[in-house]
């Protein structure tokens, strides 16, 4: 075996990734990559130190339609604004109003809403580079 494939709850992905590096194995890591900047800086570095892949999955920026726009965005001119929404409704979000807390909505896993920004944030990185800021705002609904 060559390589692993992360998929466990996001707060074990960098302890479990590390033990993988550290026994030679290349590492594809389900988003997110770790549950914080610690983490994450920690990752890295086992993979350079074992030369070793290391992966997050992040399919939205591998797929041929990313790819198409990212070798003509150019042709465009200057990009002035980005803008990504990520929604969904959970199937799980009336079990936890009616008291059920799985792993989806426990803080101790590392899940949520936070770790989801990385599918408007991430794809915005590839295609323009770090930014120089982040402006966020947020609109909550719930529904009763």
């Amino acid at each position: 075996m060559d390589a692993v494939y992360i998929a466990s709850p996001n707060s074990l992905h960098s302890e479990q990734s590390i033990l993988m590096m550290k026994h030679g194995k290349h590492v594809l890591c389900e988003k997110t990559l770790a549950s914080n900047t610690k983490e994450t800086e920690a990752t890295i570095k086992v993979a350079k130190e074992n030369n070793v892949l290391l992966m997050e999955v992040m399919k939205s920026t591998l797929s041929p339609n990313f790819k198409l726009l990212q070798d003509n965005l150019s042709k465009i001119g200057i990009v002035r604004r980005y803008h990504a929404n990520f929604s969904k409704y959970s199937s799980l979000y009336d079990v936890y109003r009616e008291g059920t807390v799985l792993n989806a909505f426990n803080p101790e896993f590392s899940n949520g809403l936070l770790m989801d920004l990385g599918y408007c944030i991430y794809p915005l990185v590839v295609q323009f580079g770090e930014p120089k800021g982040i402006q966020a705002s947020g609109i909550s609904w719930i529904l009763v």
